[in-house]
């Protein structure tokens, strides 16, 4: 935020009426409230990588997709090699 719109806001307030405690609290709760959505996205993230991972690692793609296909008879890759 810029200092002109933080200086517009902080004078808002106080023609609301808000104390200067109950504008720190609000800001602190904003603060908060922002952290925790970066936190919340930054874990879903990590979960989908790991996942992402595993399945790669695993022999799942390597066992159960189709490598060369004769006729109606299919062959995995373990198969091909």
């Amino acid at each position: 935020m810029s200092a002109s719109k933080e200086k517009r806001n902080r004078n808002l307030e106080r023609s609301e009426g808000l104390s200067k405690k109950a504008t720190a609290e609000a800001e602190q709760a904003r603060k908060n409230k922002k952290y925790m959505r970066r936190a919340i996205i930054a874990v879903a993230v990590i979960v989908v990588l790991v996942a992402a991972a595993l399945v790669i690692n695993s022999d799942l793609l390597y066992t159960r997709t189709t490598a060369v296909k004769v006729g109606d008879v299919k062959y995995s890759p373990s198969d091909v090699n």
